[in-house]
């Protein structure tokens, strides 16, 4: 009876403790910036002070979108966006490991949903260094799986490579699609 009396009060004590904070499903750990800052300068009215409030609507998207990926799998990698004058966003995911399957087109399209800073002179091209749940950031450099043809045939500039995997008259869903 005595044991069955410790059991039940460890129960208790284990019930009534503060559940450990799990890890958040997404988060922005930097910038980097793929094109260079006088580029930034000249096409982002307000520079990268412009994009703060962007970049921050993205991780609420983002985290949103992932809100019921069960089980979570940590992954780290890169968010990587171009954002043109026209108002219309494109994003590509370089994250390793994947996520679940169904997760990254919910999330790339929330993300796109999102309203981009304004633009002018042409496309801006940068990639958000993420962790989800709790992965531990990773030290490459950005490469989305749907740029490596475009860098085999030695195209580095990504200006060059979001023109070509996203010409003017396609929209971001379809871009997304091939």
């Amino acid at each position: 009876m005595h044991r069955l009396t410790i059991v039940v009060a460890m129960l208790a004590l284990l019930a009534a403790a503060p559940a450990r904070a799990a890890a958040p499903s997404w988060r922005t750990l930097g910038f980097v910036l793929l094109q260079s800052e006088a580029t930034l300068r000249e096409r982002v009215p307000g520079g990268a002070q412009a994009m703060n409030g962007y970049i921050a609507s993205i991780e609420a998207a983002a985290t949103k979108a992932l809100a019921g990926v069960d089980p979570p799998r940590p992954t780290s990698g890169f968010l990587v966006l171009a954002v043109r004058p026209d108002g219309r966003s494109k994003a590509w995911l370089d994250v390793w490991p994947n996520l679940p399957r169904a997760s990254e087109p919910a999330l790339v399209d929330a993300v796109q949903a999102v309203k981009p800073f304004a633009v002018s002179k042409g496309t801006i091209v940068f990639a958000l260094r993420v962790s989800a749940w709790g992965a531990v950031p990773t030290n490459r450099p950005p490469k989305p799986d749907e740029w490596t043809r475009y860098t085999r045939e030695g195209v580095t500039d990504a200006e060059a490579i979001v023109a070509r995997l996203w010409p003017d008259d396609t929209p971001a869903r379809e871009a997304h699609a091939r």
